[in-house]
């Protein structure tokens, strides 16, 4: 009996062995297995490298900013699109302008029978900023007239009128901007006194006469829109028939020879001021 009992615990402890045999033989299968155990584990004596060594890893402050999205710039302005955002007077050049000065006659027969003549006027212009513009003026003028012919007068010789002229602005972008106008007027002379007539006393009481103005000067085109402008101009005139030459005969009140009055050619200094929009 004690035998039996013997043997069936060495049965026992065999099977026991042989299934923990099977087992690590499973776990510890080749290469070749198709079928492996997954292990998480690396093989014995691989070295287990850091994370991130020392050396390689940035500090909160190394790290790099987070890229941000920044609106491109807008094209630049073109002069074309400058001009179009400006006020219309800006756009143009506009200004106004009131002043006055002296003139006098080159004609030595003219400054006989007339004083130094006081000029006054009023001009708009388009085109202050720009190489050329125009400019239109009204002006005006008068002297005392003490006529060759006839008993001594107390009189006037008074003339108004209208002037267009085109105007080209050396430097024209400069604060001192230099000019030169050129263009054509009309004036109206009239005799403030009624009882002058061309027969009594060699002047007609009225006369129209074209010039055509030559003329340069400078502007100072100061802050604010401050405009101050001096020139120089001559007139040389066209149509003269208010004052007879010397000596003339007259036949019927009328001078024999129709070139017999007196050329009425004449210059002017005269400075304004004035305001540029």
């Amino acid at each position: 009996m004690k035998h039996q009992v013997r043997n069936l615990g060495s049965v026992l402890a065999c099977i026991v062995a042989a299934s923990a045999g099977a087992s690590t033989a499973f776990a510890q299968a080749s290469p070749d297995d198709p079928n492996p155990v997954p292990s998480h584990e690396p093989p014995a004596g691989t070295a287990i490298p850091d994370v991130c060594p020392d050396e390689s890893c940035p500090s909160p402050s190394q790290a790099p900013p987070p890229t941000t999205y920044h609106e491109p710039a807008p094209p630049p302005e073109t002069e074309q699109e400058r001009l179009e955002e400006e006020p219309f007077e800006k756009r143009f050049g506009l200004g106004i302008s009131a002043g006055g000065g002296v003139s006098d006659w080159f004609d030595g027969d003219m400054r006989d029978v007339t004083g130094v003549a006081g000029t006054w006027e009023a001009r708009a212009y388009v085109g202050l900023d720009q190489p050329f513009g125009v400019e239109v003026a009204y002006v005006g003028r008068a002297s005392s007239l003490n006529p060759i012919l006839g008993p001594d007068l107390d009189t006037d010789l008074v003339g108004n009128g209208v002037e267009a002229a085109a105007r080209l602005n050396i430097f024209h972008n400069m604060v001192i901007q230099p000019y030169a106008i050129a263009g054509i007027g009309w004036t109206h002379f009239s005799v403030s006194n009624s009882d002058v007539t061309l027969t009594d006393f060699g002047v007609d009481d009225s006369d129209d006469i074209l010039q055509i103005p030559l003329g340069a000067g400078a502007a100072y085109r100061a802050p604010f829109g401050l405009l101050v402008d001096a020139r120089f101009t001559f007139r040389t005139t066209l149509n003269d028939g208010l004052v007879l030459a010397t000596d003339v005969p007259l036949v019927n009140g009328q001078p024999l020879l129709a070139t017999t009055f007196v050329d009425m050619d004449n210059w002017e200094v005269s400075g304004r001021i004035g305001y540029e929009f």
